[in-house]
């Protein structure tokens, strides 16, 4: 394969290239123009700057106003908005997760109620124990309830205390709602609409992202190209 003879080039302003507009239209000066220079001599080619009119450059080729693609481009990096407080009325429920608050719910629902039916039951017996043996079952029914009972007192006391602990430092500095931390977090959250990802309008980004070997990557561009969303 031969190479082409002459070839377009887009130049975008950046730190290594400089656009400056005078009567015959826009010069590209600076070192990535000096690159163009020296493998146009190398390779025996000419070639003519273009600068594109939507501001952008990497949506060029795709525009076919050039041929071919970018030979560099800069790291891709995503920013969201800072997570917001929480509401001051769900503090008091954070200090526990929700699988223990429903096992305390269960326990403070069953223990009360069946502590009460093992204290009516025992009220309501009449009968005296005139054997050692019925006495001794007495007695041993009483150790039962006495341990389930303190068992319950000691439940509550450690419960109580690692509440008011826990929920004095959630008081003193509120937390804030929970934030996207990692790239897979912010995918869902695209595809789920709890996010918008913007690209800048001209750039192929999005056909990278959608072309690329992530997954996460490639749910956010298809998320952008469903929806339209472009600054």
């Amino acid at each position: 394969m031969n190479f082409p003879k002459f070839i377009k080039v887009v130049a975008t302003e950046s730190e290594r290239c400089s656009i400056t507009y005078s009567e015959d239209g826009p010069v590209a000066s600076g070192v990535d123009i000096k690159l163009i220079d020296l493998l146009a001599q190398a390779l025996n080619f000419q070639y003519t700057v273009h600068v594109p009119t939507d501001g952008g450059g990497y949506g060029a080729p795709n525009k076919k106003m050039v041929p071919g693609t970018p030979y560099s481009t800069l790291e891709k990096t995503f920013a969201t908005t800072l997570p917001k407080h929480v509401s001051k009325n769900l503090v008091f429920l954070l200090p526990f997760q929700l699988e223990l608050w429903i096992a305390i719910l269960i326990l403070f629902a069953i223990v009360p109620n069946t502590l009460r039916q093992i204290l009516f039951q025992r009220l309501e017996e009449t009968r005296f124990h005139f054997s050692c043996k019925k006495t001794s079952e007495k007695q041993t029914e009483q150790t039962s309830y006495r341990i389930f009972h303190g068992s319950w007192l000691l439940v509550k006391m450690v419960l109580c205390f690692s509440y008011t602990a826990v929920i004095l430092s959630f008081l003193t500095v509120q937390p804030m709602q929970k934030g996207v931390k990692n790239i897979h977090e912010l995918a869902n959250a695209v595809e789920n609409e709890n996010f918008e990802f913007y690209a800048v309008k001209g750039s192929v980004t999005v056909d990278n992202m959608i072309s690329s070997e992530s997954e996460d990557l490639r749910k956010i561009g298809l998320a952008n190209k469903r929806y339209g969303w472009k600054e």
